[in-house]
């Protein structure tokens, strides 16, 4: 077992204990991706992501929409949505494309409890964003510093205040 795989184990083994016994080869859908800074992660619709290393930034245009750091998801919606995902740094991600996920949901049905894990733990990343959006102005990046001040680095300050909706004055100010 490589250490992407040992590490892999961990993971889903806090995350749901019994994985093994309801898909003991589930291990072996994943792929390991890596991907170096400034480049962008292809996606494919349905596809799943688990960040190993690194951190990838969610865009929409050039407009950043989300941070992803290590043992957060990216689950691709089934339909294109525009969005661009890109590396911020050195990148390494376990890939779980959407036939292989149908592949193990069919030959191992009692994994969709792990599904459902995934998809909460998804969500939870999700209300992030909207929870910083919903605090004063000033309070934001006090906020986005307790869950992301490893990203702070990675981006500018205008992709930052961005990220925050408030201005670029505004952000140096809170500096």
């Amino acid at each position: 077992m490589s250490a992407y795989q040992t590490d892999l184990y961990h993971y889903l083994s806090q995350l749901y204990p019994l994985w093994q016994q309801k898909s003991p080869l589930l291990l072996d859908y994943f792929e390991h991706r890596v991907f170096e800074t400034g480049e962008f992660v292809d996606v494919y619709p349905g596809d799943l992501y688990i960040v190993n290393k690194g951190t990838v930034g969610k865009y929409y245009k050039k407009t950043p929409k989300r941070y992803i750091l290590r043992h957060e998801l990216i689950m691709v919606p089934s339909e294109r949505s525009g969005f661009n995902f890109k590396a911020l740094e050195s990148c390494h991600l376990w890939m779980l494309s959407q036939q292989k996920l149908h592949d193990i949901l069919s030959r191992y049905p009692q994994s969709h409890v792990l599904q459902q894990l995934l998809l909460s733990k998804q969500q939870q990343s999700l209300d992030f964003r909207t929870q910083l959006l919903e605090l004063p102005k000033a309070d934001r990046l006090s906020f986005f510093r307790k869950q992301y001040s490893t990203v702070i680095p990675l981006i500018s300050r205008t992709e930052l205040a961005q990220f925050l909706h408030i201005s670029g004055e505004y952000l140096r100010r809170l500096f």
